[in-house]
């Protein structure tokens, strides 16, 4: 899916994701669990991921983040940064 024109994101199967809210500059997911791809070329808080853990704030960045039914995640960031 797009992420209005900041990136994307890929989710995979048999995940649970939800739209929390977006607007301008600001748009945000929770992930429940599952994975999801994102990639996302912003400054820096345009775009949050909600854990049951943690919240991953992209700082343009490209990452996988996988969470699994007990809320232990795994983050792998490919390109950039992330606040974890």
């Amino acid at each position: 899916m797009n992420v209005s024109t900041i990136g994307e994101v890929t989710i995979d199967g048999d995940s649970r994701v939800r739209l929390v809210e977006t607007r301008d500059g600001h748009h945000r997911l929770a992930l429940e669990r599952g994975t999801l791809h994102a990639k996302i070329l912003a400054p820096p808080g345009q775009f949050i991921v909600d854990t049951a853990s943690a919240r991953a704030t992209d700082l343009g960045c490209a990452y996988t983040l996988h969470m699994d039914e007990e809320g232990t995640g795994i983050v792998s960031v490919t390109a950039g940064w992330i606040a974890f």
